[in-house]
């Protein structure tokens, strides 16, 4: 009889452990989702105060700013004829502006023996011109820019994400 209510006795211990782990294991996935429900809130709060308390022009500078460069690695490995959608942001406090661009890879050329500072030529239209016009790309490994020139206006450009639209 006591052998019994000892094997009774685990059991039921046994089963409170389990069931204590399966709690701790839901508590953290819970724990987990909220935390990933409280981060999309605060990208969802952030898009919100910027459409109230930004002019379309600031959001799209600020969306440009948070694009990653477009560096000189990128551009070594483009081959003569490729094509790429490029945003570009020209001007600067109020004056800032940022446009979707066309460019057709021609050629890179490097100014250092280093292979740290290159020029890259091509030709380039905004989105909403048919005209491309012969411009240059001067790239900066160090400092991580790609200045276009040749333009209406000259700027900074950075590769545009897949099928990328500008702000609203």
């Amino acid at each position: 009889m006591g052998v019994l209510v000892l094997l009774l006795v685990l059991a039921v211990l046994f089963n409170i452990a389990s069931s204590r782990e399966k709690v701790i294991r839901e508590l953290g996935e819970q724990s987990a989702q909220q935390g990933r429900d409280i981060a999309a809130l605060r990208q969802v709060m952030d898009a919100v105060a910027d459409r109230v308390l930004l002019s379309r022009e600031q959001r799209r500078v600020k969306w440009f700013d948070e694009l990653p460069p477009f560096v000189l690695d990128d551009f070594k490995a483009l081959s003569a004829g490729s094509e790429r959608e490029l945003i570009m942001a020209c001007g600067g406090g109020d004056d800032a502006e940022v446009m979707g661009l066309h460019y057709r890879h021609e050629r890179l050329e490097f100014r250092t023996d280093g292979e740290k500072d290159a020029v890259a030529y091509g030709v380039a239209r905004p989105w909403a011109t048919i005209e491309d016009r012969p411009v240059k790309i001067y790239l900066n490994q160090y400092a991580l820019t790609s200045k276009i020139v040749g333009l209406d206006r000259d700027g900074f450009v950075k590769l545009a994400p897949y099928k990328a639209r500008l702000p609203e």
